[in-house]
């Protein structure tokens, strides 16, 4: 056994930064900075080695890869295929999804950035003649770095789709939606913010319907306890959304409380686990269009949840996953860890 170890530890070296499974590993933790958080606040990428990575799963839904690379003036250029950019946000689902319309396909991502700023752009299109579906999508992204601080900024300046139904064709046009946020290092503690504000049009078999989103969180978070080995943290956030689609609204309120680490066991591998669960207050509200208005109030139902992950290094290249386990508290043979990706850094 101590052969092995002692041969493991020469193989295996390197930092795990990558992967949603770590994002989902650790619910809450507004300090990770790797390949994912990229695509929220793009400054990230500047605070990265250039990297290949690959996130498994199915096309649309999990299927993902690109390629950060540096040029010759210092500055750095992401090339990503397949990331989803949604206005799904808290209690709210993305507004094309939940009209029943479809999503980016095929997307494209290149994000630029030099010193502190990063820049960039996503974008999709779908014209299926047959069945006559179609989508645009143009989301415009920006962020920049203040030390152990960043700002960013999301436009869906374009988010159109259109489907056939009986004998017309219902279109949604979503936007212009604004997403701004950030996020501020004191110390040990962090405090994070974000807005998000849409609006749209649904036009169904000839209605037309008026949506508006509006969706917030606050929060801070504590790492004192970290060591060396271990990124201990835990935090308190409080998120709310809106949605109104003509005159049908539905709104929430929750504060999650979340803690969570990530414990360096090895040179070669790294465990991660967490658990949040709403604290007390929330409520969920909900208002028909129906003469007269039927509303319905519920507080918030049990939703302790509790994720876990493994990193596992070799040189410059990570395998990253999730403990499915923590979801269903099995160690099942059959399935160990899912949401698997693999991270190459040069």
């Amino acid at each position: 056994m101590r052969v092995f170890v002692l041969i493991a530890a020469a193989l295996f070296s390197s930092s795990v930064f990558a992967s949603k499974a770590r994002v989902n590993s650790l619910q809450g933790a507004n300090h990770l900075v790797d390949t994912q958080t990229v695509f929220t606040a793009p400054s990230h990428m500047l605070l990265l080695s250039p990297f290949l990575t690959y996130e498994m799963g199915a096309a649309g839904a999990g299927a993902e890869g690109g390629i950060m690379r540096s040029l010759s003036n210092g500055s750095k250029l992401l090339v990503y295929l397949g990331h989803q950019n949604t206005t799904a946000f808290n209690g709210l689902a993305d507004i094309r999804t939940a009209q029943g319309y479809v999503s980016q396909n095929n997307p494209i991502e290149v994000l630029y950035g030099m010193n502190n700023m990063a820049f960039g752009a996503s974008l999709s299109m779908l014209d299926n003649k047959t069945n006559k579906t179609k989508e645009t999508g143009v989301i415009l992204k920006w962020g920049m770095n203040f030390g152990d601080d960043w700002v960013y900024a999301h436009v869906h300046a374009i988010s159109t789709a259109q489907e056939v139904n009986g004998t017309s064709t219902d279109k949604l046009n979503a936007g212009p939606y604004f997403k701004v946020g950030g996020s501020h290092a004191m110390d040990n503690m962090r405090v994070f913010g974000e807005l998000n504000i849409g609006s749209g049009k649904d036009e169904v078999s000839s209605v037309k319907s008026n949506i508006s989103d509006t969706a917030a969180t606050v929060g801070i978070e504590d790492r004192s306890l970290k060591t060396d080995t271990a990124d201990i943290y835990y935090g308190i956030r409080a998120n709310y959304y809106e949605r109104k689609t003509g005159d049908a609204k539905a709104s929430g309120y929750n504060l999650p409380a979340f803690m969570g680490i990530e414990y360096t066991a090895t040179t070669w591998a790294v465990v991660r686990a967490s658990v949040s669960q709403n604290i007390l207050l929330g409520q969920t509200k909900t208002t028909t269009a129906a003469t007269p208005p039927v509303t319905t109030e519920a507080g918030i139902a049990n939703d302790t949840a509790v994720s876990a992950g493994l990193g596992l290094k070799w040189n410059n290249m990570v395998l990253d996953g999730s403990l499915t386990a923590a979801s269903n508290g099995n160690i099942n043979g059959n399935q160990f860890l899912s949401q698997a990706s693999l991270t190459y850094t040069f």
